[in-house]
């Protein structure tokens, strides 16, 4: 599926590569899907979610000879898997999240083997960084055997541990805190974040700083004019209860009842619990809105920036507290003013880009509040859409987030 993360790690790969300096991407669980020009210097797959799995599930497994479990790391056999076994639920995830967070001691103690082996024999690097504390379980094996400074980025990987059942919420958030402790640096996407994760990590403060995300303002440009066939709501996202698409049809089915038939609604991404959306779209159909709430499915990343610059505003409605918003980013530097939740990193986006509204979250009647407000206001939208570019020109572009990771990279190094 398209990520946000690997977006955000793929920017700042490229913008390092673009600043001199030796970059390699090492892809976890499965192949990397990303958008953006140029190849990335990717190695094959680690810790693949294949053989992942079995090792976590059978013993015997891990001792299986190598020649066998690397057919099981084969992109082709990755990609299938992901498309047909994947389970984003931390209901279904906590023994694995376990294994995983174990490390070099657990289960998966050979497959950390192999990476560790093959960045020892590969390169010496200045740092490793790793992508989010549910990972960092490498951390304490790549000081102990290669002696660089780890940085670890932070990216909502706080509500996923919560989520999880009992025991292995308290198992995870122990040995994420373990792990923690052989990181140098964190990097927090906010302010806000930045103090949560504090206590999150059980770590001091000063060892995390603050990167905000950034979005490539050339990909996603204005395009000048505004929808040609009434306004138009979007919303892309992953389809999962967390990212609260239901809260966004009951808010809409208010507009429906208030602003007529003109006012549409506009839905593109990758459903990945597919129950809760068929309940979704069933509770559209019952209320009579299937006329006017549309459904594109996952987008080609080459077709994102015409599908937000095709909306009248924008809604995240998210349960969770995002970390990145990257959806919320590329539609402000599309000109599109959006309505977000008063949670997570949105607070402070709103207040740098002054590019849209909050409204109270998990809130129905708050969030249609919010998209009538600018419904009814178009000029005043538009206005909002404005600043929203010159704000994420300003405080999240591409280039100032990849500045920033330079800039952590090189204090843990010196610091090291």
């Amino acid at each position: 599926m398209y990520c946000g993360a690997c977006a955000r790690d793929a920017l700042i790969a490229r913008g390092l590569i673009r600043r001199g300096h030796d970059v390699t991407v090492m892809p976890l669980y499965t192949p990397l899907r990303v958008e953006g020009d140029g190849s990335l210097p990717t190695t094959s797959v680690y810790l693949g979610g294949v053989n992942a799995y079995l090792q976590h599930r059978f013993p015997l497994y891990r001792r299986a000879p190598r020649a066998l479990t690397r057919w099981m790391d084969h992109p082709s056999l990755l990609r299938f898997a992901s498309r047909f076994a994947v389970s984003t639920n931390p209901r279904d995830l906590g023994p694995l999240t376990v294994s995983t967070l174990r490390g070099a001691d657990g289960p998966l103690g050979p497959e950390f083997e192999r990476l560790i082996a093959f960045i020892e024999g590969f390169a010496q690097p200045d740092v490793v960084s790793i992508t989010n504390s549910l990972l960092a379980a490498a951390a304490p094996v790549v000081r102990s055997r290669l002696g660089v400074p780890v940085v670890c980025s932070l990216q909502g990987e706080e509500s996923f541990v919560g989520a999880l059942p009992e025991p292995y919420r308290g198992e995870a958030m122990q040995l994420i805190r373990r792990n923690a402790a052989s990181v140098d640096l964190f990097l927090s996407p906010g302010v806000a974040y930045r103090a949560m994760m504090r206590e999150f990590l059980d770590v001091d403060e000063e060892r995390i700083t603050v990167v905000r995300p950034g979005v490539d303002t050339t990909a996603y440009t204005p395009s000048g004019n505004g929808p040609s066939m009434g306004p138009i709501i979007g919303h892309l996202s992953s389809i999962l209860p967390a990212k609260g698409l239901a809260l966004l049809v009951r808010a809409f089915r208010q507009l429906a009842d208030s602003h007529g038939s003109a006012v549409r609604l506009r839905v593109a991404g990758r459903a990945l619990d597919r129950r809760y959306a068929e309940g979704v779209w069933g509770a559209v159909r019952s209320d009579g809105l299937a006329e006017r709430v549309e459904y594109l499915g996952e987008l080609p990343t080459a077709k994102k920036a015409g599908f937000l610059r095709s909306c009248t505003l924008f809604c995240l409605p998210s349960l969770i507290a995002e970390s990145r918003a990257q959806a919320a980013l590329e539609a402000l530097a599309c000109g599109v003013p959006v309505v977000v939740p008063d949670a997570g990193v949105f607070p402070e986006l709103i207040e740098l880009t002054a590019g849209g509204l909050l409204f109270r979250q998990g809130d129905a009647d708050s969030l249609a509040e919010a998209l009538s407000r600018l419904l009814d206001d178009p000029d005043e939208a538009r206005a909002m859409g404005r600043r929203g570019r010159l704000g994420v020109e300003r405080h999240f572009c591409a280039e100032r987030m990849v500045a920033d990771v330079e800039a952590a990279l090189a204090k843990a190094s010196s610091a090291r």
